[in-house]
């Protein structure tokens, strides 16, 4: 089935820009999405009850509107969808076809579209141009200021120039059906010392459990605004073919600092550490454990990309192949790291052509710097068992004019994505990643 959605890194790179540039966020939702589009093709229907003609019992009827659950319907929704903004000028991005721009002289308007959800982001002013645009040929459900996001609660404060993104209600609603409501609170993801070892099959005493359940549901809120479970979901879905108690311990144990952290938002501000060109342009960070894993030995690398200081996009990755050294581990990470960048920055170019799209890319190794930043062919004796892979760095880095620069471990905050780490560690990563405790709130806002 064709289904186009927005990109989660997309959609909070916009929000931060929002708050950056004090861009308005508006909300609309399209009244029986699919009904609006037509089919191209014959598919017939049985005659629906209370409408029978009794005259013709062996007749069918023609459908003419696309249906919620036929294979066309995304496809056809879609293409509607978009001919509609193209007539009024909007165009998607070769980046995300699923938003689109209408770049004027005073303002840059933007519409994200999500199925039947639109997110409108735009100065104060255009804001109404832009509801009149979607209101033109739809039916829409006008939902004012964005308060909830593909189910990310959104809360602003206008003074303070930030926004915050939490998930509590999604997090209590799993912890409910999964009897951890009530549960006792822990202060880490995992256990430091926690080891979970791969097995072929289910313990026979665990196969009623909802392990695959629990992790999957767990993925999203770790993708959308708890970058701080990253690693332990990572580790987690490894086992979904094969666990025991240790690892439906583990599920637990990340269950009950849910529900001790269940409230922690991601706080995006106007402006913060290590931002660049007035916080428009992606600023990354790239860490691995060397060795993390005790069975295969690959190594685990956080990659990280913030704007305005506050983060976009995060990941806790295995390594694809089993590193030699730490600085072979650190270059792995850089690599991947180098590869969303460029995804990123295409997407930045789009919005703000303008800008000149230099990636400022930190690291705490010295040695893996300064093998990324050397010249096609130096260091050959230490680098050649991964030549290919140099040579691809190499051709990147030139390509998205990358800055290295360096940044102690201590405060690499890619480091809470590759192990699982104390309370103390957890929480000041936590702060570093502008993961905060919310303030009080009052109808909907921060205050």
């Amino acid at each position: 089935m064709f289904l186009l959605v927005v990109m989660m890194e997309h959609l909070q790179q916009l929000l931060t820009l929002a708050v950056i540039l004090n861009l308005e966020v508006h909300q609309m939702d399209v009244e029986n999405t699919f009904l609006n589009a037509t089919l191209s093709v014959h598919i017939y229907v049985e005659q629906p009850q209370g409408f029978i003609d009794l005259e013709w019992l062996d007749h069918v009827c023609l459908l003419h509107k696309s249906l919620y659950g036929l294979h066309q319907a995304p496809l056809k929704w879609n293409r509607m969808m978009d001919r509609h903004l193209r007539s009024h000028h909007f165009l998607p991005t070769h980046t995300n076809p699923c938003i689109y721009m209408l770049q004027e002289s005073s303002a840059l308007v933007i519409i994200t579209v999500y199925i039947d959800n639109c997110v409108i982001v735009t100065p104060l002013k255009h804001i109404e141009r832009a509801k009149m645009v979607l209101h033109d040929s739809f039916r829409m459900k006008d939902l004012g200021q964005a308060r909830s996001i593909l189910g990310m609660e959104v809360m602003r404060d206008r003074e303070e120039g930030a926004l915050y993104l939490r998930q509590a209600g999604k997090i209590m609603e799993i912890l409910h059906d999964f009897g951890m409501a009530d549960a006792k609170s822990i202060g880490t993801p995992m256990d430091p010392g926690l080891i979970l070892h791969k097995l072929k099959v289910t313990a026979p005493g665990h196969l009623g459990k909802p392990y695959r359940s629990v992790v999957g549901r767990l993925s999203y809120l770790s993708q959308a605004t708890r970058p701080d479970i990253a690693f332990a979901v990572n580790v987690l879905s490894r086992h979904v073919n094969g666990y025991d108690q240790s690892h439906w311990g583990a599920v637990k144990h990340l269950l009950q600092y849910l529900r001790a952290t269940k409230d922690l938002t991601i706080k995006y501000t106007t402006s913060g550490s290590h931002s660049q060109s007035g916080g428009l342009l992606p600023v990354g960070y790239a860490d691995a454990d060397w060795g993390r894993d005790v069975k295969t030995r690959r190594s685990m690398s956080g990659i990280l990309f913030t704007l305005g200081g506050s983060p976009i996009q995060w990941g806790a990755r295995t390594q694809k192949c089993v590193a030699t050294s730490t600085m072979e581990a650190e270059l792995n990470a850089i690599a991947e790291t180098i590869k969303e960048a460029a995804h990123l920055n295409r997407i930045t170019r789009e919005l703000f052509p303008h800008i000149d799209a230099t990636l400022q890319l930190y690291c705490n190794n010295q040695s893996a710097i300064v093998i990324a930043k050397s010249k096609p062919g130096e260091h050959t004796q230490r680098t050649k068992h991964y030549a290919l892979k140099l040579a691809f760095l190499h051709e990147s880095v030139s390509k998205l004019n990358v800055d290295f620069k360096y940044l102690p471990t201590e405060v690499m905050p890619a480091d809470v994505f590759t192990k699982a780490l104390g309370r103390a560690r957890v929480v000041e990563l936590r702060s570093l990643i502008n993961l905060v405790e919310p303030k009080i709130e009052s109808k909907g806002r921060v205050v």
